[in-house]
């Protein structure tokens, strides 16, 4: 039996090391399986946003690496181009997903999804904010202010009865990270 896996690796300018520990666990999780014998073919895609270039990529691994199977660390808007190739090829292909975005693509029986429910935490995170203090800040990243989070965030806060009273979004660069605004708006926007 063939058990050769092919692995789209992402690049991340937030997280330099995530194609490197998302091998690493995957390898981890394996170790819990003595005697199973994994192969595992490895395309670096970059940020993951050019379909060609991660078609391309796959198709390489399944025709010339006889993979068995395809993961891909992509965010479903990336991730529904390769479903053609799931389908053609009969190979399931397995998303990995920070869960950042609303799923709106169709369902495709040779590909799976797994997420790490990034809008669902922001959701939590802004419900028992509320609970305490009805008065609440957001204080968010530049990179992350650019994803569904903090809207789960300002919907579960409104939704629990309470007030967003500022949203303070950090700078991209760290030379000129400050606080200063953070601060500001923590005395005086009625928080």
């Amino acid at each position: 039996m063939n058990k050769t896996i092919g692995i789209l690796l992402p690049r991340s300018s937030e997280y330099p090391g995530m194609g490197f520990d998302i091998l690493a666990g995957l390898k981890a999780g394996l170790l819990a399986h003595p005697g199973v014998d994994i192969r595992f073919v490895t395309e670096n895609i970059g940020f993951g946003d050019n379909p060609a270039h991660n078609y391309a990529c796959a198709e390489k691994m399944i025709l010339q690496e006889d993979a068995s199977a395809i993961i891909c660390y992509s965010q479903f808007l990336n991730a529904e181009p390769l479903y053609a190739l799931a389908t053609s090829s009969g190979k399931p292909f397995i998303f990995l997903d920070a869960g950042m975005q609303m799923m709106t693509v169709p369902q495709n029986n040779a590909c799976f999804h797994i997420s790490l429910q990034g809008i669902h935490a922001c959701s939590i995170a802004g419900a028992k904010a509320a609970e305490g203090n009805r008065n609440v800040l957001i204080a968010t990243s530049f990179y992350d202010g650019g994803y569904r989070g903090p809207w789960g965030c300002y919907e579960s806060i409104v939704n629990a009865g309470g007030k967003v009273c500022g949203n303070y979004v950090s700078g991209y660069k760290t030379a000129e990270f400050t606080i200063d605004k953070y601060l500001d708006l923590l005395q005086h926007s009625g928080v």
